[in-house]
């Protein structure tokens, strides 16, 4: 994937842009593009500019991004994608979805060692941490040490899914995303 991630990324998705800045695609990019994302990330720019780097591409960072742009274009809520005029009935529609995919929220946390946090990518309290336990035991199976982590995100509303192969976001260099994996 690494040479079609290169590909995209140096060729195709610059052309994109400079093809919906002409005056002849502008205003048409709901047609097209993912929903913007409530941390605020440029997923398209931020590809773009990962490859423009003269560093070493970082293929986290770039894994990174497409599950955001991914769980983007799975995000059900539609309110911010609407004109006033039917903003109304597009609150009605998101208030269902968020209601559903808390109601979800709820019944998991209630069985499994988990918290819930804010999804970057929808903005609403669903991303679930999963979190599991470590002990250290001594040569005579004595607690030594215990302590838990996150080992997976999964966002019950857009279906933003990271496990723990990923680190804090702004260790890539990416703001605006609050640390998920403490």
């Amino acid at each position: 994937y690494k040479a079609l991630d290169e590909f995209v990324c140096n060729f195709i998705l610059p052309l994109v842009v400079e093809f919906v800045n002409l005056n002849q695609f502008s205003g048409n990019d709901h047609l097209w593009k993912y929903k913007k994302l409530n941390c605020k990330i440029s997923i398209i720019d931020e590809l773009i500019k990962e490859y423009k780097s003269t560093e070493p591409v970082n293929t986290r960072k770039i894994a990174l991004l497409k599950e955001l742009g991914r769980a983007a274009y799975n995000n059900p809520l539609t309110e911010a994608t609407h004109s006033s005029r039917i903003m109304t009935f597009a609150k009605i529609l998101d208030n269902k979805e968020k209601l559903r995919a808390r109601k979800i929220v709820e019944a998991i946390t209630q069985h499994e060692n988990s918290s819930v946090k804010n999804c970057p990518v929808c903005g609403v309290d669903t991303l679930i941490a999963y979190k599991d336990s470590e002990l250290e035991l001594d040569d005579e199976g004595n607690l030594i040490n215990a302590y838990d982590y996150t080992y997976r995100l999964v966002c019950e509303c857009c279906g933003l899914s990271l496990n723990s192969g990923f680190s804090e976001a702004k260790s890539y260099g990416l703001v605006g995303i609050e640390n998920l994996w403490d």
